[in-house]
């Protein structure tokens, strides 16, 4: 088909709202026009005295005619421009609507799948060498890859090679724990320091999000609300990882971080 064709083919959304202005006009201009017309009609009839009761020809206009003609431009009006005011009140209607949709039923409305991160940057390893991974190789890391908006890694993912996930660690994380070691011990060699270190901290909440209880799974089934609740119930938990299942032995596929969640709220 010719780029002619296409042209000559598509409607132009403009022509109805144009077509309603003009019938409005033409309805107007004709209705007051009419009405000059029948008055100076009149008038010549009085003029040439063809009319005997003056007093009763104009109050047969006034009082017959021109309540006519206002009925018959009020008809046509609504006919032609009823459409157009109750897509507007439909609009107004949805608009409402969406504002007083709690967030909560919009995340319940949402599937993880649609909305999960799907290019997840993760540190990969074997089972046996993620707990003697330095921190520092960590870091670099982070420092290495960018998100999709550019930016810095501000969380990393370690799974191993099956993408199995294995710890969840934010780069907050990594700083507080550099932190201690220099507070507690100046001279301390920070570079080799490893994943197994920060596992075995002393540090109760350290210890509580290097533990498995911080990793969690939702189906790629499960809705956005789901996963907004295990971050609910879970102190310190901001992230949740996508499964087919939902299990932790399963290959991850998408993550759904608690800022998504809250944007997805918001909007």
């Amino acid at each position: 088909m010719s780029e002619n064709q296409n042209n000559q083919q598509t409607p132009n959304p403009a022509e109805p709202p144009k077509q309603r202005e003009r019938i409005a006009m033409w309805v107007t201009i004709l209705a007051i026009s009419g009405t000059i017309l029948i008055f100076i009609f009149g008038a010549v009839l009085i003029l040439l005295d063809k009319v005997t009761e003056k007093d009763k020809f104009f109050q047969y206009i006034i009082g017959v005619l021109l309540p006519l003609w206002g009925t018959w431009m009020g008809t046509i009006l609504a006919f032609y421009f009823a459409k157009e005011n109750l897509d507007a009140a439909n609009k107004t209607v949805r608009y409402l609507t969406d504002k007083i949709t709690s967030p909560d039923e919009k995340l319940k409305s949402v599937k993880v799948k649609d909305v999960m991160i799907k290019n997840i940057i993760s540190y990969k390893d074997d089972d046996s060498k993620i707990e003697e991974t330095k921190v520092f190789d960590l870091l670099k890391f982070m420092d290495d890859n960018k998100t999709d908006e550019d930016k810095v890694l501000s969380r990393l993912p370690i799974v191993n090679k099956s993408d199995v996930l294995k710890y969840i660690i934010h780069r907050g994380t990594f700083d507080s724990f550099l932190m201690s070691k220099i507070k507690t011990d100046p001279t301390s060699d920070l570079t080799k320091l490893t994943i197994k270190d920060m596992k075995n901290d002393n540090d109760p909440s350290l210890k509580k999000i290097m533990s498995k209880d911080m990793l969690v799974f939702v189906s790629e089934q499960s809705s956005l609300r789901d996963a907004q609740m295990l971050l609910d119930k879970i102190e310190s938990c901001k992230d949740v990882f996508v499964t087919p299942n939902g299990t932790s032995e399963e290959k991850i596929i998408g993550w759904i971080t608690d800022t998504l969640v809250s944007r997805v709220a918001k909007t």
